[in-house]
């Protein structure tokens, strides 16, 4: 078996390195071949897509009631009327990471009677 690998070896038929991360040059893909040829079906959306869609929705009546805002401004004056409360569950802070992006840093200046927290995000041109 050493032998016919020997003479493999000795032709050039193996004369390069296969392993991890040096797959057989027949296998190896083509210039210009794509590892994922079909990609993702058109018509799908991801769901940050779907959630933007549907904050732009007006639902026809809240509790029986007639509607004129969007699930956008209705979210937003429930994170509002939570905060004054002083609470903020991790879920609309999940949220507002993923609609305006993640803290990337935070810096806290204090002067006497005020403190002002000021929050840099991520934006997707950073």
């Amino acid at each position: 078996m050493k032998e016919a690998k020997m003479e493999r070896d000795m032709q050039g038929k193996n004369s390069e390195k296969v392993g991890k991360g040096n797959p057989p040059k027949d296998t190896r893909w083509k210039p210009g071949q794509s590892g994922n040829p079909k990609g993702r079906p058109k018509g799908i959306k991801y769901m940050s897509e779907l959630l933007r869609e549907q904050l732009d929705q007006v639902p026809d009546t809240i509790d029986g009631k007639p509607n004129t805002k969007t699930w956008r401004d209705l979210i937003c004056e429930s994170i509002l009327r939570a905060a004054v409360k002083g609470n903020q569950p991790a879920i609309t802070k999940e949220l507002l990471d993923r609609i305006e992006g993640k803290v990337k840093d935070t810096h806290q200046i204090e002067t006497g009677d005020i403190s002002i927290v000021y929050k840099q995000v991520k934006t997707d041109g950073v």
